[in-house]
């Protein structure tokens, strides 16, 4: 038949000829919910299921004709405060970082994407009904991010939430103080060292929270040997084991209290002082 018709392949003549009935179409959908199950579960029917060539093509054009049958998805609608962030996910072998974002005026919860992916998201983003809507964009310090205001929100300001600001000078002061703990361990004051690494809490404390009225004694600073003391005085002997550590203590909160009052120029003026 092939050589008569003089097509290059069996599959053309299938394609052309052959026709399924609606009545077939059905057989054929419900015979493939079954037969799934029998080639995953490794009956003897599967074998002779994958040796008939002709029912995987009755299958394969069925499939693509219910195709169109399908709804189509819509596109998303962007707000105009758009929040995005990443989260550890064991859900897909695709990234171990799936992407979410929500609504930063309502909360409401956007989408979540299997991979935080600079290609993944901009075609995301791009494929969606309004991305020059948004007007800011809230994120962290991921530099990726910055990257979709320039590909695809093209009117978004980039906005890096408060969380993401306090943690990286937390953990810049954090850095430092344990440089210090190296250095007084090299110059053999190793209890002071100790007592520095034991109470490294209380340096991260906000100062408008520190106890100055409540006398008591502390481990690191235990009596007969030491008075009682208050928060705030223990504090004061932690940093003077230290003068470089005291001078960042008092440089790292004086610029995270500006941050928390919202004083633009003197937190930029002490940042800048800073480099």
């Amino acid at each position: 038949m092939q050589e008569r018709l003089g097509h290059s392949s069996i599959q053309i003549i299938m394609d052309l000829y052959i026709h399924i009935t609606d009545k077939r179409k059905e057989e054929t959908v419900a015979q493939f919910a079954k037969n799934i199950g029998s080639i995953i579960y490794g009956t003897d029917e599967s074998k002779l299921i994958l040796q008939s060539h002709c029912y995987f093509r009755y299958m394969i054009r069925t499939l693509k004709e219910l195709k169109n049958y399908l709804p189509k998805p819509s596109k998303r609608t962007l707000p105009k405060v758009l929040m995005v962030d990443e989260f550890r996910s064991h859900a897909s072998i695709v990234d171990k970082m799936s992407f979410i974002c929500a609504d930063g005026e309502t909360g409401k919860l956007i989408d979540i994407l299997p991979t935080r992916k600079l290609s993944r998201l901009t075609h995301y983003f791009s494929r969606c009904a309004n991305p020059e809507a948004v007007e800011y964009l809230v994120t962290d310090m991921n530099a990726a991010y910055f990257q979709l205001t320039k590909r695809v929100l093209p009117n978004a300001k980039v906005v890096i939430d408060c969380f993401h600001i306090i943690k990286h000078l937390n953990q810049a002061f954090n850095d430092f103080r344990v440089q210090e703990m190296k250095r007084l361990h090299q110059l053999g004051q190793r209890r002071e060292a100790e007592k520095v690494k034991k109470n490294w809490r209380f340096l991260l404390k906000n100062r408008q929270k520190i106890n100055h009225y409540d006398y008591k004694t502390w481990r690191s600073f235990r009596a007969p040997k030491y008075p009682l003391l208050t928060e705030a005085m223990m504090i004061d002997r932690l940093l003077a084991f230290s003068t470089p550590l005291k001078d960042a203590y008092t440089f790292f909160h004086e610029l995270t209290e500006a941050f928390r009052d919202k004083e633009s120029d003197l937190f930029f003026t002490l940042y800048y002082l800073s480099n």
